[in-house]
């Protein structure tokens, strides 16, 4: 939601109708007009400064509302993924133990093991300083 869009959702506290859609590039006279033409009954009398400044008030907090609601969604995402990598980092640590516990199974006849492997699951070696990496 953007200010023009929240700016129509808040006039609705105290207009009967919402802004039009392009209050934005309405005269003032034209914005004062509308607002007194359409007021609310309960603030019949205010200044139409009055009105317009509530409105204004609103339509921020429903953007500081709205901005909110996507942080907490992003704080929950990067909450999820990071959860997501200690189980991997995890996983990746039991299998570079499993492999070391049979390590002999691991081997070619020459006695060569899956070095590069236990490095990389363990976290010791980055993924591409290793010979042979593409």
């Amino acid at each position: 939601m953007n200010i023009i869009e929240a700016t129509i959702m808040a006039s609705e506290h105290y207009l009967t109708q919402p802004l039009p859609d392009n209050w934005n590039n309405m005269s003032d006279e034209d914005l004062d007009l509308f607002i007194e033409t359409n007021v609310v009954d309960h603030a019949v009398g205010v200044p139409t400064s009055l009105i317009w400044e509530g409105i204004n008030l609103i339509a921020e907090d429903f953007i500081d509302v709205g901005n909110l609601c996507i942080e907490a969604g992003k704080d929950a995402r990067i909450r999820k993924l990071e959860d997501e990598n200690r189980k991997l980092k995890s996983m990746c640590m039991e299998a570079a133990n499993e492999i070391e516990s049979h390590w002999a199974s691991h081997c070619d006849n020459k006695g060569g093991g899956p070095d590069n492997l236990i490095s990389r699951l363990s976290g010791q070696l980055a993924p591409n300083l290793y010979p042979g990496h593409k």
